[in-house]
């Protein structure tokens, strides 16, 4: 480990961990990685009740050490993921997918994933299928599994760049096509990329009257933000340290995103 790592390690470890309701949420992860994943979620369970995506609808359940694990974009690894350590252990999760992403594979997802995931960098992995999506039959079997499906727009646009009826194109629309062709109602949306400068208040306003609940992707608490329609969530990025995992998921990276939570909507 080199020194400037140490002293961030340090520096985390000092920090503050909170205690209350978190929503952890992944985005791609590769196969080779499952076995990290799975070590970190085995870890979770000694501290942590994984609670289902509905129990976020009712704020009492929500006491104590409760984690909400959910998944942004519909890969189809993350329907792998699921068969694999999710299901075993009886974790329910919540899974944001952008309606014209669904059912694409090979060049036509990776294409997706490049131009409309990685906007301004270039996707990681490259072995053949790794940005697959999940089709509509993939979507059905998590139901029948009793997972949850979310909105997460059409095609995973900035929001904030967009006008305001293309905004409720990707928000709403998208989430009546979702709901229709799954035959469910959908309650819960995430914002695409979720960051300050990627959601506008508009794009909020939108997403207020059509949901229930709406994430962003800014680190913090549930508890900590009073609007559900902007809720922060600790991002967590499979393979990196698992010291920096966990301090994630304990809240202590939440002092370097202060200023911007105090901003949130």
């Amino acid at each position: 480990m080199t020194f400037k790592n140490s002293i961030k390690r340090l520096s985390v470890a000092l920090a503050r961990k909170k205690t209350g309701p978190i929503a952890m949420t992944l985005h791609h992860v590769s196969d080779s990685d499952f076995g990290w994943v799975e070590e970190f979620i085995e870890g979770l369970l000694q501290d942590y009740e994984f609670v289902s995506p509905n129990d976020i609808l009712c704020r009492e359940r929500l006491v104590g050490n409760k984690l909400l694990l959910s998944f942004d974009d519909g890969l189809l690894s993350q329907r792998r993921l699921t068969n694999k350590i999710l299901d075993p252990r009886n974790i329910k999760a919540v899974f944001f997918a952008p309606t014209s992403f669904i059912g694409l594979r090979g060049e036509e997802a990776f294409e997706f994933a490049k131009t409309r995931f990685f906007p301004n960098s270039y996707p990681q992995d490259l072995s053949p299928g790794a940005y697959d999506a999940m089709s509509w039959s993939d979507l059905r079997s998590l139901i029948d599994n009793d997972h949850v499906i979310g909105g997460h727009t059409d095609t995973h646009p900035e929001l904030s760049s967009l006008t305001h009826d293309q905004q409720r194109r990707e928000i709403v629309d998208s989430a009546d096509i979702l709901g229709e062709k799954l035959d469910i109602s959908i309650k819960q949306f995430a914002y695409p990329f979720g960051s300050m400068q990627a959601v506008s208040r508009e794009s909020v306003d939108i997403a207020q009257e059509r949901f229930e609940v709406s994430y962003s992707n800014i680190r913090g608490m549930l508890g900590e933000q009073a609007s559900s329609n902007f809720l922060f969530r600790q991002n967590i990025v499979p393979g990196m340290p698992m010291w920096m995992a966990r301090a994630a998921v304990e809240g202590r990276l939440d002092w370097w995103y202060a200023n911007t939570r105090k901003s949130a909507y």
